[in-house]
């Protein structure tokens, strides 16, 4: 691996993503209820969270996210009673609470995935402008804090500089998905240069392997394939017949 000299540390937060077209932490809901790209396949969670909400909140199955609590406050009750052992509400058992919370998660990733496209197709006020920032950025003296879910900045560098390796600080293994299965690859290119991209709260594009114990990360595009990894095949089955 070539060498690499840390010089430039970019802080990024949520105003960051928002010239990419993807909403702020008050528009999230929002963008999750809605119907989204048909390409968008987490679409058909959406409906089962709505009644979740309405049965364990008691708000119309129809509400509009204005009405809905804070999704933070949604995880919270769901965390505190399945790690603790108990109901929320009559209808949701922690083993229901943690299929709930998987497909919260799913649409989450579905949705910044479907948003990301539509910037892509339709150049929102800020793209271009994150274009020119990676344009000028030298990449073997710099490094990203990130704070977001959203790949902003993967595809942002490799769009501009090509394909490129992450260091992601977390002992993360880059993996792909063939036509069936999982494909691990340890290296992108072996005397490349890997970009450190930390990010405090996750992403996207990782995907965690429950037999083997150990955190993988997919190229950015793929995302929505990770996605639909989240929940298992019974619960998908259970969700959209």
């Amino acid at each position: 691996m070539k060498r690499y000299t840390l010089e430039n540390l970019f802080i990024l937060g949520a105003g960051f993503s928002k010239n990419a077209g993807l909403p702020l932490q008050n528009e999230f809901t929002e963008r999750l209820l809605h119907a989204g790209d048909d390409k968008d396949s987490t679409r058909v969670v959406v409906p089962f969270l709505r009644q979740f909400i309405a049965k364990a909140f008691g708000h119309l199955e129809s509400a509009k996210a204005v009405y809905w609590p804070e999704l933070e406050d949604i995880f919270t009750c769901i965390d505190l009673a399945a790690n603790s052992g108990h109901n929320l509400g009559f209808a949701f058992q922690p083993s229901e609470l943690r299929k709930v919370r998987r497909a919260l998660i799913t649409r989450i990733v579905g949705m910044l995935r479907a948003e990301y496209e539509r910037a892509k197709r339709e150049l929102p006020e800020g793209w271009k402008q994150l274009e020119k920032f990676f344009q000028s950025i030298e990449l073997r003296s710099s490094g990203f804090l990130n704070l977001n879910w959203d790949t902003v900045v993967e595809e942002g560098i490799s769009k501009i500089h090509g394909p490129t390796d992450f260091q992601y600080g977390c002992g993360a293994l880059r993996a792909s998905f063939p036509e069936k299965g999982m494909k691990i690859a340890l290296d992108l290119n072996p005397s490349s240069i890997k970009i450190p991209v930390i990010k405090m709260h996750g992403s996207v594009n990782w995907l965690y392997c429950d037999c083997c114990q150990r955190l993988y990360w997919f190229p950015p595009e793929e995302s929505l394939k990770v996605a639909t990894q989240i929940l298992r095949a019974e619960e998908w089955e259970e969700i959209d017949p």
